[in-house]
């Protein structure tokens, strides 16, 4: 077996044990305040949300390795400015539905912490990575940004952008 192909084996095996640990940390036994409760609602143990957003960011996190190390700086942007609006249309999304129904059966009591419930509903939102595709997407347009300027900078960073992309 090659290096090459050792240290990809070696990537998975790190990567796994990341993510592994980021799960774990929903299970971990300390004194963590309460959890997010509120005239707007109740969410989950904060370690297991905290658990959940992290294990979103380790996921995207070898995309952004790759994209980094393999494609050029208009591609990155392109798929930052992807990735900011994958997040913000989901939360465009959540809020619209909370719209339709939570606003209805809500009472005036309620309504006045509507934007704390439209916050709630946004951070507790784990089935899809909004937050970590918003974070991720800014994370890739400002390397892009980086490339773009060293590529002005020193002559050799604008070839091997160039081709590559």
């Amino acid at each position: 077996m090659s290096l090459s192909g050792l240290k990809i084996i070696a990537g998975i095996v790190v990567w796994g044990l990341v993510f592994l640990s980021t799960l774990s940390i929903g299970q971990v036994k300390a004194d963590w305040g309460h959890s997010i409760c509120g005239p707007w609602g109740c969410g989950p143990p904060l370690p297991a949300l905290l658990a959940c957003h992290l294990s979103w960011l380790v996921v995207l996190l070898p995309l952004v390795v790759f994209i980094q190390t393999r494609i050029g700086e208009r591609a990155t942007r392109s798929l930052g400015s992807i990735l900011i609006s994958f997040g913000l249309i989901g939360t465009v999304g959540i809020i619209a539905c909370e719209f339709f129904t939570w606003w209805p059966s809500a009472t005036e009591f309620h309504r006045r912490y509507l934007w704390q419930r439209l916050g709630f509903s946004i951070v507790t939102q784990v089935d899809l990575p909004v937050i970590e595709s918003i974070v991720t997407g800014c994370f890739l347009y400002v390397q892009a940004a980086s490339l773009r300027i060293r590529s002005r900078t020193r002559p050799e960073v604008a070839v091997k952008s160039t081709v590559t992309a």
